[in-house]
């Protein structure tokens, strides 16, 4: 028996119920966008999540502001959604303190 901590596609409960797994899934986090107003706007971003990328992509006043500046990332795949997006990413570290130094 499994637990995931977050909603799983029906490819993937489908591939373990096939071979033999039952799924229990409890979602722990919850994303919701805050609705900001002021969007004074750095000339280098910091992106710590795929989520972040996403829910600014999907801001269009906020995108108009942001893309194609130079960005910094945790994890590679942040990296390549923010690529996909336009942006120029100048460091990417696998988490947020080694990002810092």
């Amino acid at each position: 028996k499994l637990l995931s901590t977050k909603t799983l596609s029906f490819d993937i409960k489908d591939h373990l119920t096939k071979i033999g797994s039952s799924v229990e899934e409890h979602p722990l986090i919850e994303i919701h966008p805050l609705h900001l107003n002021n969007h004074k706007i750095q000339s280098v971003l910091i992106f710590t999540s795929q989520n972040a990328v996403r829910l600014a992509n999907k801001n269009n006043a906020l995108k108009n502001k942001i893309i194609g500046k130079k960005s910094f990332c945790v994890g590679q795949k942040t990296s390549k959604l923010l690529e996909n997006f336009g942006f120029k990413v100048i460091q990417m570290r696998e988490n947020a303190n080694d990002l810092a130094h």
